[in-house]
């Protein structure tokens, strides 16, 4: 069985009649929901239990209507759900493609290598002086990193009142790396700006907990991380990796708004796309990187995407990370 789930309003569409369209009711159920549901056993069992004996592999429209598919009570808990399954299938698409990257790398290496083109030698030690290993981040994964990041942010950017919710921290984490490494990696472009799905999905947040370093909190209608007992430990790591100018460097970002941090950082990212394409930085071609990616299309009918807003994240983006795309040190 195929399955598209068409995300885009055309007029005057047509399907096949060898398929069946789907629609949800307004209100009723949420369409990312229903479209994840079609690849799940429940449902699978009821088209094989339909296909039974049946001397054609279809199934028709009337079979389709009788399908059921278990929903939660609320739209907004099955959106929730849909988001969560949207970001984990990124995920995978991401590291496919990195697959593949790899494997391409390889593949060239084994050309140099076999064909002699290439020849290896024994390594020297270095000198005794010279740190052989990267400045700072010594001897541990992205993830623990991250686990660090998001700890000393929940420290410095959350409180009991006010915990530091996922989307600030992600925001406020892109952020950081702009400045201390002139480049973000893992972040994808998503519906609220660019969004690194492995703190949530890849281990950072869990070690973070697990390490007790932070802990969840909740406070009415906020919900995030605050600083738990060994908060310390992640500081110390984070000033010895980042330095101390670090987070002071970002208190310039504490009273903005999460609407501001999400244009600056989508803008930013935008603006990087464009560089790498060898193309120039101005609004017009901005808008153009928003308006050919499907999740960041909408932004351009929001208020806060109107090109006064674009504009000055634009000149921002520059007075904070450069023109060129290098990080702003000091």
């Amino acid at each position: 069985m195929a399955h598209l789930f068409y995300r885009e309003q055309v007029p005057n569409a047509v399907c096949s009649t060898g398929f069946a369209v789907l629609r949800t009711k307004q209100g009723a159920s949420a369409p990312g929901f229903l479209f994840a549901h079609l690849f799940e056993q429940a449902v699978n069992k009821q088209i094989e239990k339909t296909l039974a004996g049946s001397s054609y592999p279809a199934i028709n429209r009337r079979d389709v209507k009788l399908m059921e598919i278990p929903c939660p009570p609320t739209v907004d808990e099955q959106t929730s759900i849909a988001a969560v399954l949207s970001d984990i299938d990124a995920e995978i698409a991401a590291l496919e493609r990195r697959r593949e990257k790899t494997r391409a790398i390889k593949q060239g290496m084994m050309q140099q290598l076999l064909t002699g083109r290439v020849r290896l030698v024994a390594p020297q030690a270095p000198a005794a002086d010279i740190d052989p290993e990267p400045k700072g981040r010594k001897g541990h994964s992205s993830a623990f990193n991250e686990a660090v990041v998001i700890s000393v942010l929940a420290r410095h950017f959350g409180n009991e009142e006010y915990p530091l919710g996922r989307m600030r921290y992600t925001k406020l984490s892109y952020f950081l790396h702009r400045h201390t490494d002139g480049e973000v990696q893992d972040y994808l472009k998503k519906a609220a700006g660019p969004y690194n799905p492995k703190t949530r999905y890849g281990g950072p947040e869990r070690i973070a907990i697990e390490n007790g370093y932070v802990r969840e909190h909740r406070s009415g209608r906020y919900r995030g991380f605050v600083a738990a007992d060994k908060i310390a430990l992640a500081e110390g790591y984070f000033e010895k990796w980042y330095g101390p100018d670090s987070i002071r460097w970002l208190e310039q970002f504490r009273r903005k708004r999460n609407d501001d941090l999400e244009v600056l950082a989508t803008v930013d990212m935008a603006a990087e796309d464009l560089r790498a394409a060898g193309k120039g930085v101005d609004l017009d071609g901005v808008k153009g990187v928003l308006r050919n990616h499907p999740e960041w299309r909408a932004k351009l009918d929001r208020p806060t995407f109107r090109d006064a807003s674009v504009a000055k994240a634009i000149e921002t983006s520059r007075e904070l990370f450069g023109p060129s795309g290098e990080a702003a040190r000091g």
